[in-house]
């Protein structure tokens, strides 16, 4: 793995409103899950 296969993922802090918190983790997760869909596509990923 070099930087050319490097991906951002970005996850704000908790010091937010507990709704937004919510679709905070659901989009970094979701991001995640694309990214280990990428490089492990027969792998159960996580779905938190």
């Amino acid at each position: 793995m070099g930087f050319s296969e490097m991906e951002p993922v970005l996850a704000e802090g908790m010091n937010i409103s507990e709704e937004y918190q919510e679709t905070s983790l659901r989009r970094c997760y979701d991001q995640i899950d694309s990214i280990a869909q990428k490089w492990y596509p027969d792998a159960t990923t996580f779905k938190g």
